[in-house]
């Protein structure tokens, strides 16, 4: 299976971004994720886990860093995440990290996520492949 996605924005800095299905217990949401292969671990924001009906009270506190030395606090939890791409489709079962911060763009990182796929950053096509592994 082969996803491929155009890059979002304009100008001198566009972004490999995709659309992404998260499912929880009671609901589902869609949303837009940046493809960071530097991220360790796929971080979604909070509301999202609230939006779903996924109760974080007893789940896991880690503390993250990002690669400009920020730190914040996000709680793990588990959900179905799903990507379409024209014809094809991949779903799959998946613990995130949901951030108690604004992100700008949720992030699919390595766990989680990327450890599914075989990216490709198509830069001069201005476009993301990725391919099932799983």
């Amino acid at each position: 299976m082969t996803l491929v996605f155009p890059y979002q924005g304009q100008g001198v800095v566009p972004k490999p971004i995709v659309p992404i299905v998260v499912e929880g217990p009671t609901s589902f949401v869609e949303t837009r994720a940046l493809v960071d292969t530097g991220a360790s671990l796929s971080v979604l924001e909070r509301w999202i886990a609230n939006w779903i009906g996924l109760d974080l009270s007893d789940s896991e506190s880690i503390e993250i860093s990002t690669a400009t030395g920020e730190q914040f606090r996000a709680r793990l939890g588990v959900v179905e995440l799903s990507l379409q791409s024209d014809d094809d489709f991949c779903r799959w079962q998946s613990t995130v990290a949901f951030a108690d911060v604004s992100l700008g763009d949720q992030i699919l990182g390595f766990a989680g996520g990327l450890q599914h796929f075989d990216v490709t950053f198509l830069g001069r096509q201005r476009l993301v492949q990725l391919v099932w592994n799983g």
